[in-house]
């Protein structure tokens, strides 16, 4: 979700930047809650979003990390 918004916010402003998401505990391939849709949906950001885990691969790939 946060990543969501900070990509909505970054491509209203120009910014040419992507932020993603990944869990310590994630269920691999989960779906974003309905809640969480909802929310966003209302502040006009639609997500697509399958939960994955973070491994030491995105880690290395990464810019910056936002624990």
């Amino acid at each position: 979700m946060a990543a969501a918004v900070c990509n909505a916010l970054a491509a209203a402003r120009g910014l040419h930047v992507k932020a993603s998401s990944a869990g310590l505990f994630a269920r691999e391939g989960a779906p974003a809650s309905s809640e969480a849709l909802s929310v966003l949906a209302e502040k006009g950001i639609r997500l697509k979003h399958s939960a994955r885990k973070l491994t030491p691969e995105l880690i290395e790939t990464a810019d910056i990390l936002i624990p």
